[in-house]
């Protein structure tokens, strides 16, 4: 289980893990509503005496698991893309089945579903769905909205900025041509779209909801 911690170089604040490991060290565990692709495993109803049984172990590398009242998650890795479980009932030899909400991600669901499956079945599982994950261009804005909003909580100002991000010859461009420029525009697109995400909306990118 991931452990808070509490440092004074990290502002005093407690986390649910270190913010100084790297991602690899100390994956995220969402919630299973925010992941369309999540796979909730629950115990077969009554009479299906034919249904399997799980062993995390079985499965590959177990990147990470997390217990708790609410049931068992895990990550399993998978090089075409990793596989998130809930297992509402970890109790050894419990026979399962899977639990599909009807939700306006039904169909990404399946998709991991189907994944999990293959994974079962010891088949190529196939990459996730293609919109779930970032694309480069994607993940290069991600990158200008983050430095951007980082040069706006720093003081700089939009045309400074602009010169670091897109061109330095913005720095001595007459105020009228900065502010008709698409650069300019482009720069407050990317900020408004930061303090988005920073108040909350980056939950949208697990649901490849990019703005």
């Amino acid at each position: 289980m991931l452990r808070r911690s509490l440092s004074r170089t990290d502002g005093g604040s407690p986390f649910v893990c270190d913010p100084k490991l790297s991602p690899t060290e100390a994956p995220a565990f969402w919630q299973p509503e925010l992941v369309p692709d999540a796979v909730i495993i629950v115990a077969a109803p009554p009479g299906f005496t034919h249904a399997g049984t799980l062993d995390l172990a079985e499965l590959g590398a177990v990147i990470a698991s997390r217990r708790g009242e609410d049931g068992c998650h895990a990550i399993i890795a998978d090089p075409a893309g990793d596989h998130r479980l809930w297992l509402m009932d970890a109790a050894p030899g419990t026979r399962l089945g899977i639990l599909i909400p009807l939700d306006d991600d039904f169909r990404f669901r399946l998709e991991g579903i189907e994944r999990f499956h293959r994974l079962l079945m010891g088949d190529p599982t196939g990459p996730r769905p293609r919109r779930l994950d970032l694309t480069v261009r994607q993940r290069r804005r991600l990158a200008l909205m983050l430095r951007a909003v980082l040069g706006r909580r720093a003081g700089a100002s939009y045309r400074e900025i602009g010169a670091v991000l897109f061109d330095p010859k913005i720095a001595h461009m007459p105020a009228r041509d900065w502010k008709l420029s698409a650069e300019h525009s482009h720069l407050f697109r990317l900020v408004k779209d930061a303090w988005s995400f920073i108040d909350g909306g980056y939950r949208r990118l697990l649901r490849g909801d990019w703005p």
